[in-house]
């Protein structure tokens, strides 16, 4: 989820804080930029249903994009998340329980039906239902692990923490200057630059900075806005919406003090009990991560082309194929 409806606060106060171009009118040639590649893996296999490696093929295409600027891409998987964030991915996984079950029935009455209008409708719906029911597993991050290393590209795998979270202590420690997640908590987690692939080729650029000085918050306002407004670690307070956070902080300057101030008519405990664990998370610097700039390099070899055309071989790429996505990074690497 993020924070939820936090553009529409950037949109409202500090517009000029997100700006929308190309990838290459925000970074420059030797800057590194972390990535979530969660958040990748789901968009790429959302469309699996044309190629079975299409998430392969993309992150392929996307490295090339950053090498072909000169800049670096750095891959940040998951660690495991904080114990916080158990409501909602229990509610996460009750959404998918249901969405397989409506495949599931879907398919069985396109089975049953017979040729004219009223299968049309059901297959549609089925289609639908599919393209909502991304399903990424633990295979699809090994393909991508496997395909980043034969391409020398440096990742970083934490057994703990968040991608996103990771990515943004990446940056904050100076070793990577952008975060390229659509993910917008990485701004309570302090990223000054924030990536967001809103299409194709258009990116949005979202400045921390320029926020904060819009808000004319200090960093602990934003990130108890931010818990306010609603996060995956924390419970929302009921008729506690976006606008009304910001109003709120803007007035008593912190959590304490709203709830001091019975702000709210109807808190219930599981707030009270969360917000310091979710802002302590915000906060947290990872100390237990150790990164250096030497395992952010990209490793060239000469063997990297011939490793690339077995890997994907193996995987029943044709000739075509194997030769239209090597051409591409015989031109970048």
């Amino acid at each position: 989820m993020g924070i939820k409806n936090l553009t529409k606060i950037i949109k409202r106060v500090s517009p000029d804080s997100l700006r929308t171009g190309t990838l290459g009118d925000f970074v420059v040639r030797g800057d590194k930029v972390a990535i979530d590649v969660s958040i990748i893996m789901y968009k790429f296999l959302h469309n699996q249903d044309k190629f079975e490696d299409i998430h392969i093929s993309g992150f392929i295409k996307l490295t090339m994009k950053y090498l072909s600027l000169g800049v670096t891409p750095v891959y940040v998987f998951e660690g495991k998340s904080p114990i916080e964030k158990e409501f909602v991915l229990q509610g996460r996984r009750e959404t998918k329980v249901k969405k397989t079950e409506e495949v599931d029935n879907l398919t069985q009455i396109v089975s049953s039906l017979p040729q004219g209008e009223e299968l049309t409708i059901a297959e549609e719906k089925l289609e639908k239902a599919k393209r909502s029911n991304i399903i990424v597993n633990s295979g699809h991050f090994k393909d991508i692990k496997d395909l980043l290393n034969i391409l020398g590209v440096p990742v970083i795998t934490p057994l703990v923490g968040e991608a996103e979270q990771v990515a943004c202590v990446l940056q904050k420690r100076g070793l990577v200057q952008h975060v390229a997640s659509d993910d917008m908590d990485c701004l309570p987690f302090g990223c000054t630059s924030l990536l967001r692939f809103s299409s194709k080729n258009e990116v949005e650029c979202i400045s921390l900075p320029k926020l904060l000085s819009d808000l004319d918050f200090k960093e602990d306002q934003f990130i108890d806005m931010c818990i306010l407004c609603g996060s995956d670690y924390c419970p929302t307070i009921p008729r506690c919406g976006c606008i009304t956070s910001l109003k709120a902080m803007t007035e008593y300057k912190s959590i304490e003090l709203i709830l001091e101030k019975l702000v709210f008519k109807s808190i219930e405990n599981n707030f009270k009990d969360n917000f310091v664990n979710a802002r302590d998370i915000f906060k947290d610097q990872m100390s237990d991560i150790v990164v250096c700039a030497g395992d952010l390099e990209i490793t060239k070899s000469d063997t990297t082309i011939d490793l690339l055309e077995q890997y994907l071989s193996k995987r029943s790429w044709t000739e075509d194929q194997i030769k239209k996505i090597t051409s591409q990074v015989k031109k970048n690497l």
